[in-house]
């Protein structure tokens, strides 16, 4: 078995980073505390969030997608089970919405999202 082991990997130069090929990273993600005032527990190329009503949230992101179908996935965390649902609202910002399964729309301490696509 062959055994690889780096502590820096970077392009033929020596000095840019690695073009990924055939392979999507993530350009946005974050996790949010709905609950009181909205907060990130946790973000990249996250900038600010909008508090839209009981259990939905917009993220407008730093740095913005080159189109509004960039795909986002998400998902709540609590004591209780919850459905969950994300969508993009624009090309700098995308949606999480958490509810019950009585449709009734809550806000959660724990609610994340995850964005990939090809920045502007």
């Amino acid at each position: 078995m062959s055994e690889i082991r780096t502590n820096t990997i970077s392009a033929a130069n020596g000095t840019d980073p690695v073009t990924l090929t055939k392979q999507k990273a993530a350009k946005a993600l974050c996790r949010v505390d709905q609950t009181g005032t909205q907060n990130f527990d946790i973000s990249f190329n996250c900038g600010s969030l909008t508090d839209n009503t009981t259990g939905s949230t917009t993220v407008t992101v730093t740095n913005a997608f080159s189109s509004a179908d960039s795909f986002q996935m998400s998902g709540a965390m609590n004591t209780s089970r919850y459905n969950f649902s994300s969508g993009t609202a624009s090309a700098s910002t995308f949606n999480l919405s958490v509810r019950k399964d009585d449709s009734t729309f809550v806000d959660t301490d724990q609610v994340s999202g995850i964005a990939f696509g090809d920045l502007a």
